[in-house]
């Protein structure tokens, strides 16, 4: 029998809290399937507590962002009762109705709406691929985003919203997407440049916009794949930005590995023998050491843990990779992560930027393989 077989097998039996598209494995040999879907459920109790606190807009200047559409994200991954509470339609709620003003929220809302239910939001996901085209820096990164001119959404006409996409607290199916698919047209840039942490997440996001049926520029494409290969390091990790004279580090290598070979898919190139992503596994193969993530304009402590946890999840995934060298990444992570589950259900960093609701949506997005591998074609 396939492993997936018995993946499906094992999930059944655990019920129909557990189960789960075919395209989102939870377990790895050798970890606890069903210590893995309890900590999962206890950190979607957590982050649904205190909400009218938690979606309150950031503090720091420049940001303007809340952690809505991270929180919407981390619950449609962790399905089952997750997508069928009240809170849920909270956030979704909170949401939407947010006016699209930076990287993050654009492509963390598109990432999730395509996973909930992309035909019912294809109106706001539609918004999120065109705000995503038009910030592209003109050296071909992200920065931060700014607001740019588009229509009010709408649910599509004729669909319901139901809990779950599809009701009873299901994701929505994820049949083949056959349609010819919308095109995105650029209408302006952003900044000259960016930095390689919001260009992780927009290439994310664009590429669920791709799942979705929008057509994303093939310039925007060739132009931030250009932006991965001229940044990297010659040890083939990457840092922040230009702008910060520190060496690579953990979080950003994982994120260039992933962006590269979303970026080589859409330009119909072949990833698997790409010299990038391949200099890049032997950065992190060297440097895995979950969950420390040295950052050198932190005076090299460890910093972002979770968000670097997360990385590692979406450049196996993404790659289909199981191992970084001798480390079987998701074996290495969910244990840590099991051991490291707070009684409320939470995960927190103890080193810089730890934050508890953020750290455990990071931390489910993580335990149930969130990103959807890319399917090599042979081109």
């Amino acid at each position: 029998m396939t492993r997936s077989f018995l993946l499906a097998a094992a999930l059944a039996a655990l019920g129909p809290s557990a189960l789960r598209a075919a395209d989102e494995p939870l377990a790895d040999p050798g970890v606890d399937l069903a210590r893995v879907r309890a900590a999962i459920d206890r950190g979607a109790e957590f982050i649904c507590k205190d909400l009218d606190k938690t979606l309150k807009p950031y503090a720091e200047p420049g940001h303007g962002q809340c952690d809505d559409t991270l929180i919407l994200y981390a619950l449609v991954k962790a399905g089952g009762r997750s997508v069928s509470r009240p809170e849920f339609k909270q956030v979704l709620d909170h949401a939407l109705k947010r006016k699209l003003s930076r990287t993050y929220q654009a492509a963390v809302l598109a990432m999730a709406l395509e996973a909930y239910n992309p035909a019912v939001y294809a109106g706001y996901i539609q918004n999120c691929a065109q705000f995503l085209v038009d910030n592209q820096c003109d050296n071909g990164q992200w920065s931060y985003g700014s607001e740019v001119d588009l229509p009010t959404p709408s649910l599509a006409a004729g669909l319901t919203a139901t809990p779950g996409g599809g009701g009873g607290g299901e994701i929505v199916s994820r049949d083949a997407n056959t349609r010819a698919k919308t095109p995105i047209q650029r209408r302006g840039s952003g900044p000259p440049e960016g930095d390689n942490s919001n260009t992780q997440y927009a290439l994310l996001g664009l590429r669920s916009c791709e799942d979705a049926g929008f057509k994303v520029p093939f310039d925007t494409w060739r132009k931030g794949l250009s932006a991965w290969v001229s940044t990297q390091r010659e040890d083939g990790g990457w840092n922040y930005d230009r702008k910060h004279d520190e060496g690579s580090y953990p979080s950003m290598t994982e994120g260039g590995i992933g962006s590269v070979a979303i970026c080589m898919h859409f330009l119909q190139r072949n990833w698997k023998a790409s010299d990038t992503v391949n200099k890049a596994y032997g950065f992190i193969a060297k440097n895995f050491d979950v969950p420390k993530n040295p950052v050198g304009r932190h005076g090299g402590k460890s910093s972002f843990e979770y968000y670097h946890i997360y990385a590692i999840e979406r450049a196996g995934m993404l790659t289909n990779r199981e191992a970084f060298g001798p480390h079987r990444w998701y074996k290495i992570g969910a244990e840590w992560l099991l051991q490291n589950q707070k009684g409320d259900g939470s995960w927190e960093s103890k080193m810089p930027f730890g934050h508890p609701v953020k750290d455990t949506c990071f931390a489910i997005l993580f335990l149930t393989r969130a990103t959807r591998p890319i399917v090599y074609s042979g081109h």
